[in-house]
């Protein structure tokens, strides 16, 4: 009868519901079997003694005897110098009892500038000087913001302060081990600069007892210390023993300086010479279209 067609339709689908609802458990079960397998539960105890495992970074911890670090970068305006500014003054926030002295090429403190120090967290001075003292050789152009540094350490710092003074290109690449070689420096102490010269690496290659043996450079081998400015650091003592050294405009800029100092290859520090921990690297100069025209920053 209908009726009995309509009972008999009703129990099948019954019948079918319960069927599919029997074999989703199984399945559910099965895979959260795998999933228990897979990414099993840690107990308590388990869990505590998991999480007895140290972390794999490093806090540097600050002596209060570490000497300090005085950077000295000379910068210039121009479409590169806010980006690589921006990444320097975030590599030297890792670097501990460090004061960055930031000297401008202009008549005036830029905004560009300022704000980028202002929101640094480093301790910093700023300086400006312009770069446009008439000179027949025009080797340097940036002697004259340096030699300003150089005077506001002069004039702002006791003989007693264990302090290194290190020269800082703003588009260079360093290695925060780079720091720690830096602070062992006594009066003054040499490494080596990559990518310098045509050649992978510029400095000394050869050391015993620390003392440079053999140098490996592409201009001018004879020099009295053939190495890139990002090649040493000097003790602030020193600085204020040669009340005369200064950065003139020369060819050999870093081996005259050096010599003013009284610094030669046979009395600066050498005490690893394979490592290379600084890069003397170079941004690719952006094309920038300006207006109509195309125009490259210089």
């Amino acid at each position: 009868s209908a009726r009995g067609l309509g009972e008999y339709g009703g129990r099948y689908s019954r019948n079918k519901y319960a069927v599919l609802f029997a074999i989703t458990l199984a399945l559910f079960s099965t895979k959260k079997l795998w999933w228990r397998k897979s990414f099993p539960i840690l107990k308590p105890q388990k869990a505590k003694e998991f999480c007895k495992t140290e972390p794999e970074f490093h806090i540097e911890t600050i002596k209060e005897d570490m000497p300090l670090i005085f950077g000295v970068t000379s910068t210039y305006a121009r479409h590169l110098q806010l980006p690589e500014l921006t990444r320097l003054s975030q590599t030297l926030l890792h670097i501990p009892k460090f004061h960055w002295i930031l000297t401008e090429d202009s008549y005036e403190k830029t905004e560009t500038v300022t704000k980028l120090l202002q929101n640094s967290g480093l301790n910093y001075t700023h300086l400006n000087a312009k770069n446009n003292i008439p000179s027949p050789t025009k080797y340097i152009k940036d002697y004259t913001t340096r030699n300003l540094a150089l005077n506001w350490i002069r004039g702002n710092i006791p003989a007693t302060r264990d302090a290194i003074v290190y020269l800082m290109d703003d588009d260079n690449t360093y290695s925060l081990k780079l720091f720690d070689e830096i602070r062992a420096t006594k009066r003054a102490a040499v490494w080596q600069v990559g990518l310098v010269g045509d050649l992978l690496s510029e400095g000394p290659v050869r050391c015993e007892n620390g003392k440079a043996l053999e140098w490996r450079t592409f201009w001018w081998p004879d020099r009295l210390t053939p190495i890139d400015m990002a090649g040493f650091a000097f003790h602030v003592k020193l600085l204020l023993e040669r009340t005369g050294a200064h950065f003139r405009d020369v060819p050999d800029m870093e081996s005259d300086f050096l010599s003013s100092l009284c610094v030669t290859r046979e009395n600066i520090e050498a005490n690893n010479c394979k490592d290379i921990l600084v890069w003397h690297t170079q941004t690719k100069i952006p094309k920038v279209m300006d207006g109509s025209s195309r125009s490259k920053q210089n």
